[in-house]
């Protein structure tokens, strides 16, 4: 996996698993299964459902354990966990866990139900970071969205992570993640651009996702929001 020597900085690490690109994707070089950091694309382990100020948790709590065929019955489970560990500053709003071992220990929790899901840690290069505090600094009486919690710290990647790949993330207030895949802008890289995505559908090294950005950016293609290449970083 090629990097420019650029420092990366932590965006913390999400519970996640493998989906299949939707049809508006639109690209024949797209994987079977693909990996995201997008919620618009994938689902995430928690979700706002589990906290304990969600407003309708039963229904979008079943709905969200559907959707990774996990058992109903571990709902009341997964909330008491999600709020054990958001109450000690190891969990913020909505998906993002602060720490490799958090991560890994609520997988673990959930024993032979918890094989198919894996653990993702998002990388940001340093550059990118403020921009992305402009856009999740909340205003007076809003809560503190999770990434922009983690990306205060300022802290390197975990060392144990490997690479998969880069993918295109245009940043939120409230946490939420928009990907170029689902803005229709992955088929139309590879033809006006020429470049294309490797594996787990993300890109192959940072300078191919520098340039997307750009080009992103300069075209003003998709949300109109800060666009920043984020590195997917698989945890063991």
């Amino acid at each position: 996996m090629s990097r420019v020597g650029t420092d990366l900085v932590s965006g913390g690490f999400y519970v996640t698993r493998g989906v299949e690109p939707g049809a508006s994707f639109d690209s024949a070089s797209l994987p079977r299964e693909i990996l995201s950091l997008s919620p618009c694309v994938a689902a995430f382990l928690p979700d706002i459902w589990a906290f304990e100020w969600a407003s309708n948790p039963v229904v979008e709590g079943e709905a969200s354990l559907r959707a990774f065929g996990l058992p109903l019955e571990l709902r009341s489970t997964i909330e008491q966990r999600v709020r054990e560990a958001h109450a000690r500053r190891r969990l913020g709003w909505a998906s993002v866990w602060y720490d490799r071992d958090a991560a890994r220990e609520f997988v673990e929790s959930l024993g032979p139900n918890g094989e198919s899901l894996v653990v993702i840690e998002l990388a940001v290069p340093g550059e990118f970071v403020e921009k992305l505090f402009e856009e999740l600094t909340p205003s007076a009486g809003q809560s503190i969205p999770g990434l922009l919690e983690r990306l205060r710290r300022r802290s390197a990647p975990d060392s144990t992570g490997v690479d998969l790949g880069w993918e295109l993330l245009a940043a939120e207030y409230g946490c939420h993640l928009h990907s170029w895949a689902c803005n229709g802008l992955i088929a139309r890289a590879e033809a006006e651009l020429g470049i294309r995505t490797g594996a787990h559908g993300l890109l192959r090294t940072e300078a191919d996702a520098r340039a997307v950005c750009a080009w992103i950016d300069a075209n003003e293609l998709g949300e109109p929001l800060p666009w920043f290449p984020g590195l997917a970083r698989r945890i063991e």
